[in-house]
């Protein structure tokens, strides 16, 4: 029985490393690793330096203060809000010349959740904050140390690595999968869905009216339906599967580059552009630390049926 446990947990194990390689492997990824944490904290900088920008130009009467920034309300600091976003920028630089303490990486991530919410509480929903706030918070789980890291801190921090990978994907999968509930309720009952070859041009007429009502593609997928469809259900498919593939690591640079396109898609199909999660599908999948650039598929192979 412990045999066979064994041999299943081989199976459908993760293959990060082949055999023989797992030394070499925890160093190369915990290098890269640690420059995609840095590189985390350089787009905060940015980030938490528009925010300034921003909220600065913003009246402060006008918000109606979300849960967490309440604060400001009850303490009368109403006025003093951009003071937030300028914190969040002088924590971030702390940040980045001491990416290993958790005390400054518990203090960007509750900074990023006040600016974000201050941000927000105008009326407008930034999507692109949602994964900003949630990396943070995950940061802080990476291990607290200074000077050379052993083995063990080692895999804990790409423990946190992978936890984030799956994290990014399954809000991918929540998203997908609702739209797979909604398809499946519009065949049910009769109607055009995401299913229908109608459902995707019928939805990019119905946000042209709503928005701009001009975008880059949108007027030719809308006359042409057939250009768009198997696109839009590929995609569905897609985004309703991404969470597994948060562990299977052959499959991070290929997924993180089809919906980087996603992304570039909804912006000249519909004009929603996420700039944000383009930089986070780069930065955690396109340049994952488990990425693999030239499969050695027969390698592979031999490993995973051993």
């Amino acid at each position: 029985m412990q045999r066979m446990i064994r041999d299943l947990r081989r199976k459908v194990r993760p293959n990060y490393a082949l055999p023989g390689g797992q030394f070499e492997a925890v160093h190369r990824f915990y290098a890269d690793c640690t420059w995609i944490i840095r590189g985390f904290y350089l787009v905060g900088l940015i980030f938490s330096y528009g925010l300034i920008a921003a909220i600065s130009h913003k009246d402060p009467a006008n918000a109606d203060f979300l849960w967490p920034v309440m604060w400001l309300d009850f303490g009368g600091l109403r006025h003093t809000m951009v003071a937030v976003p300028i914190i969040l920028f002088a924590v971030n630089i702390a940040v980045l010349l001491r990416p290993e303490l958790r005390a400054t990486r518990a203090l960007f991530a509750v900074f990023c959740l006040f600016s974000s919410a201050i941000d927000i509480s105008f009326g407008a929903i930034n999507h692109g904050w949602h994964i900003w706030i949630w990396i943070s918070v995950m940061m802080i789980f990476l291990p607290d140390h200074r000077g050379v890291p052993g083995r063990a801190r080692k895999l804990t921090a790409l423990s946190v690595m992978v936890y984030i990978q799956a994290m990014i994907l399954l809000f991918y999968s929540m998203a997908g999968s609702l739209k797979l509930i909604a398809g499946f309720k519009s065949l049910a009952a009769g109607e055009m869905g995401n299913f229908s070859i109608l459902g995707f041009s019928s939805l990019l007429a119905d946000r042209m009216v709503q928005g701009s009502g001009v975008t880059v593609l949108g007027d030719y997928v809308i006359a042409h339906p057939m250009v768009g469809y198997p696109f839009f259900l590929g995609l569905i498919f897609v985004q309703a599967l991404a969470f597994p593939a948060a562990f299977i690591p052959r499959l991070h640079r290929a997924l993180g580059l089809v919906l980087i396109g996603f992304h570039l898609g909804t912006g000249l199909l519909m004009d929603i552009y996420f700039p944000a999660h383009v930089l986070w599908l780069a930065l955690f999948f396109v340049y994952s630390p488990f990425r693999v650039a030239r499969p050695r598929w027969r390698g592979i192979s031999r490993a995973w049926f051993e």
